[in-house]
């Protein structure tokens, strides 16, 4: 391999290479100020056993030993909640529809949300993990997301 062609290939993976890398590290740095805002506004002293970031860093969900926790940033109110794991009796995610077009009956998903039901009847929690607005035009992770929590929640009552 001659000289050239080596200065060609090394360049070719800066210029490839650095950007993926940049993103990465900014993606990063967003996701560890949403996690500290987190702990700070919900007041969480445990050590968090696992979360998941959603929705472009503005949302939130962890676990704790004891608790869940979720927050969600909208505009420029931050709702949070904190649920004791004890009280949680059931989880399950549900679908909103919104039909696209009277004619073919293509349905479109306006919203996903996680349902909690609690200890007392009365009360359950509903935590949006996809709503469709001008800024959330399209479902990605989001149902995978939804259907992991359901599992993991499923998980902690069997232990």
């Amino acid at each position: 391999m001659d000289l050239s062609s080596a200065l060609i290939g090394s360049v070719f993976i800066i210029l490839t290479g650095l950007p993926i890398y940049i993103i990465n590290r900014s993606t990063k740095k967003k996701k560890e100020i949403l996690m500290q805002n987190c702990k700070h506004e919900l007041g969480i002293t445990e050590p968090i056993l696992e979360y998941d970031i959603w929705n472009s860093n503005e949302s939130i969900i962890a676990l704790t030993e004891t608790k869940l926790f979720f927050a969600i940033k909208n505009d420029a109110n931050f709702i949070s909640q904190s649920i004791c794991v004890q009280d949680i009796i059931s989880c399950k995610t549900r679908k909103e529809f919104a039909n696209q077009s009277a004619t073919h009956g293509n349905k479109v998903i306006k919203g996903l949300f996680l349902d909690i039901t609690l200890n007392d009847t009365v009360n359950s929690v509903s935590v949006p993990f996809f709503q469709l607005d001008s800024k959330n035009f399209m479902i990605t992770n989001e149902i995978n997301l939804a259907d992991k929590w359901v599992t993991k929640m499923y998980q902690l009552h069997q232990s």
